[in-house]
């Protein structure tokens, strides 16, 4: 496998990219009955460490990168909804995890941590996406 930038592999051994002072990486899990390729993620930070499997590809790509994008694009959400809160309800980033219905991730770390780190996420994602419109391959099979 050969990477390009901004990609790096992890010290999970897989394709990677470093938001602020974390490393996502990805791998793949197959597919659902669906047959959307499963994504299995995890979000390391000297403070937290996050893994799932809960993102699918969807309508346009089934690639690393896609899942890359997709990702990005969820944690750009819930760093969008907490810094909301901040700023209008304060109060209610105290709720908990039950009453957090509204965010994409489960973990107050990582939505903390999004919202801490969206600038460069929101970067990240848009470099992601000018590369797909432009055919660049950045994960190399």
């Amino acid at each position: 496998m050969k990477l390009h930038d901004p990609f790096l592999i992890s010290s999970r051994l897989l394709p990677a990219i470093k938001v602020g002072d974390a490393t996502i990486s990805m791998d793949t899990e197959g597919y659902d009955d669906e047959g959307r390729l499963i994504y299995h993620y995890y979000i390391d930070h000297a403070d937290f460490e996050y893994e799932n499997t809960d993102l699918k590809s969807g309508v346009g790509g089934d690639d690393l990168v896609s899942g890359f994008t997709s990702l990005l694009s969820f944690l750009s959400h819930d760093a969008e909804h907490y810094r909301y809160l901040y700023l209008h309800h304060p109060v209610l980033l105290n709720k908990s995890e039950d009453e957090s219905e509204d965010y994409c991730f489960d973990s107050p770390s990582v939505v903390e941590w999004a919202y801490q780190n969206s600038d460069e996420i929101d970067l990240l994602a848009f470099e992601l996406e000018e590369a797909a419109k432009q055919g660049k391959v950045l994960i190399e099979y």
